[in-house]
């Protein structure tokens, strides 16, 4: 019985493996999945690209968030830049930076809607900021 096994991705050329079960199926096996995970796992430039990109994201969410949190005034806070700093620390701790621009795109598609939802979300978070400002 013959088991073919091809592979195309990320610009890798095709691989074949055959007889998979000889008395060396096993071994095949192995050398199959570690090629397959060498193969498809990011390379380091790419990974690199996406830590950039990634933090990139995560500032341009907290540059936003931290401008128009400074223009309001939160009840009960006194030191309004420092709780906003709080809660773009919070933000960052909980989301990566794709999911803080998925979470930034949400609000502004659904206006208050959007971000009274957010603001939900956050909510155990900003009042443990307000506590301490």
């Amino acid at each position: 019985m013959v088991f073919v096994f091809n592979l195309a991705y990320n610009n890798v050329s095709l691989i074949r493996l055959s007889n998979l079960l000889t008395a060396n199926s096993f071994i095949a096996m192995r050398l199959f999945f570690g090629l397959f995970l060498i193969f498809t796992a990011p390379s380091g430039e790419l990974m690199a690209q996406t830590v950039s990109s990634n933090a990139a994201m995560a500032r341009q969410f907290r540059n936003g968030y931290e401008k128009g949190c400074l223009q309001a005034k939160t009840k009960q806070v006194t030191n309004q830049k420092a709780f906003c700093g709080c809660m773009a620390d919070s933000y960052e701790s909980r989301y990566s930076g794709s999911e803080l621009s998925e979470i930034s795109q949400f609000a502004q598609k659904y206006g208050q809607s959007g971000s009274a939802f957010v603001n939900l979300m956050m909510s155990p978070e900003a009042k443990a900021c307000a506590n301490q400002y």
